[in-house]
């Protein structure tokens, strides 16, 4: 059994880049992981990192489905079409449906 994802709330245009690797010269090699539509939220707070940090977590993005495949968390930035600034991923979290399929991600960013 699959839950229907309400695709009116999907209303900004989001590229996703993570970092692959570095470079020769020492910068991050970036590849596009996601371009398409998300539900953007601006929510204020703070956030504990796993290093113990307290962060602002400005941003909530919400994907529909899976983007991230093979991986748990992802190292990365996203832009917001429209928007002059570039995201920083915090955190990834999966929503699963009944059958074990994800539903869809919840990107925290700073």
């Amino acid at each position: 059994m699959k839950l229907n994802f309400p695709d009116l709330l999907l209303s900004h245009t989001v590229t996703i880049y993570v970092q692959k690797g570095i470079d020769a010269q020492g910068k991050p090699i970036d590849s596009e992981l996601f371009s398409g539509k998300c539900h953007f939220e601006r929510k204020e707070g703070t956030k504990r990192t796993k290093d113990g940090e307290y962060v602002k977590a400005a941003s909530k993005v919400y994907v529909k489905g899976d983007i991230a495949t093979d991986q748990d968390s992802i190292k990365g930035y996203l832009n917001i079409e429209g928007a002059s600034l570039n995201y920083r991923i915090e955190s990834i979290t999966k929503f699963y449906n009944p059958d074990k399929t994800v539903h869809h991600c919840e990107l925290e960013v700073i």
